[in-house]
């Protein structure tokens, strides 16, 4: 249910370095804060069919291997997140 319905909605996170958006040619540079939509990923149908449907089975190894590990936010997402 953490996806479905996760305890945080936006995660702020500041860039350490400048970074290039996938092929686009387009730099962020370092220092620029940014917002990950965390609600947005964990009910973007790109990543998890009917995303408004609670499925565990979408979190068997098998089926996360699937997927980008980041579309799973509920924890931060990084190698800083709580637990």
């Amino acid at each position: 249910t953490l996806r479905k319905n996760p305890p945080i909605c936006l995660l702020r996170r500041k860039l350490m370095q400048k970074q290039q958006i996938g092929q686009s040619g387009i730099s962020v540079p370092k220092n620029t804060q940014i917002i990950i939509p965390v609600w947005s990923i964990h009910h973007d149908e790109n990543y998890y069919s009917n995303p408004d449907t609670f499925d565990p089975i979408r979190f068997s190894r098998e089926e996360m291997d699937k997927r980008h590990s980041m579309t799973f936010l509920a924890y931060g997402g990084n190698s800083n997140v709580c637990c």
